[in-house]
């Protein structure tokens, strides 16, 4: 998806012990996948490779961690980053939840994350808007991100990119196919 320079501190590792650090909580209703919810990224060479992604996305020198998490309470899954904040707080943020409903009650992770380095970004269009533009490449418009920011997407899909606003301060999404 992103290519190897994408993959920038993208963890290898997901263990309910590792993944939020030991002791931490997830949000309530809310669980790591299990191995079998993985198993269908074994061609991404790691299971968990594009469910966890580490970065500074806020640039406060510190690293955050997004984790695509198992709901508790219906069918589907979340994106959430566990965002750090000033004097050593920390802070679930939720960015996106698909739920499948009732008939779908075990489906696999169904998105991916990896990180998206610092530097000049093609785009189609910003969340909510409605004039897009997913031409070439080189006539989209361009996004200047000084920090790691958070690529969202199905496998063999591109998806969305959610940056940090510090003018905002909050995440913000941006389009990368329609």
């Amino acid at each position: 998806m992103v290519g190897a320079l994408g993959r920038v501190l993208v963890a290898a590792a997901l263990a309910s012990a590792s993944i939020a650090g030991a002791g931490e909580e997830l949000p309530k209703g809310w669980r790591f996948p299990s191995q079998a919810e993985l198993s269908d990224r074994e061609r991404a060479g790691s299971p968990e490779r594009l469910a966890r992604a580490v970065g500074d996305f806020n640039g406060d020198g510190v690293h955050d961690e997004a984790l695509l998490l198992k709901s508790e309470a219906f069918s589907g899954e979340g994106l959430w980053v566990r965002l750090s904040g000033s004097q050593g707080t920390r802070q679930w943020l939720s960015l996106d939840k698909i739920n499948w409903g009732p008939f779908y009650p075990n489906v696999s992770l169904a998105m991916a994350i990896e990180v998206a380095p610092p530097g000049i970004h093609a785009y189609g269009c910003f969340d909510g808007v409605k004039d897009c533009n997913f031409g070439p490449q080189e006539k989209r418009p361009k996004l200047k991100l000084r920090d790691p920011a958070i690529v969202y997407y199905k496998p063999e899909s591109t998806g969305s990119m959610y940056f940090w606003s510090r003018k905002h301060n909050r995440f913000m999404r941006v389009w990368l196919s329609d």
